[in-house]
């Protein structure tokens, strides 16, 4: 299989879980915009929304950090960057993916542990309604996980545009 086919799946699996956080966005706004008029117009707020939109927070947070990683939509300080040859910025950004990939792989490791012991002993929220805390403890690894396979990709077609060759020829 080429490379630049595992590449485009990545992307199109990034596309999705962009689109998946832009519902929960919307969802959480929904969400507050319905509470707030309970509470306000009906005086009677409901207990569980509040507490959905934190967990939804911490997806939003964790599962678009890849795409953010690939569109470089992140803050970067890059008036040093700029000035380097283009060879040096293809060593910068191997080195950098590298770093990257390393610090993602602790927090998808640690975070994994930690969502498993949170599955395996069946946390629940303690705010009286018990909602099963896995599912937002979750997120965490499977977006470090994602963040891998995005510092991994830059890896990759650095080291391939440092050799001269293209993603497009046979691997």
């Amino acid at each position: 299989m080429k490379l630049v086919k595992v590449f485009r799946i990545f992307t199109k699996l990034n596309l999705g879980v962009g689109h998946v956080t832009a519902f929960m966005i919307m969802a959480m706004m929904l969400l507050t915009a319905v509470n707030v008029v309970l509470r306000y117009i009906f005086k009677s707020p409901l207990d569980w929304p509040l507490e959905i939109c934190e967990y939804m927070v911490v997806a939003c947070a964790f599962l678009p950090a890849c795409y953010t990683l690939l569109e470089k939509n992140h803050i970067a300080v890059d008036f040093v960057y700029m000035r380097f040859s283009p060879r040096r910025r293809l060593w910068m950004d191997i080195f950098t993916s590298v770093m990257g990939l390393v610090y993602s792989v602790v927090l998808t490791w640690q975070s994994g542990m930690l969502a498993l012991r949170c599955c395996q002993r069946n946390w629940l929220s303690e705010t009286g309604t018990d909602i099963p805390l896995f599912p937002s403890y979750a997120v965490v690894p499977i977006g470090a996980f994602l963040l891998c396979l995005g510092f991994l990709a830059i890896f990759v077609e650095r080291v391939f545009r440092l050799k001269g060759q293209n993603l497009d020829e046979d691997t």
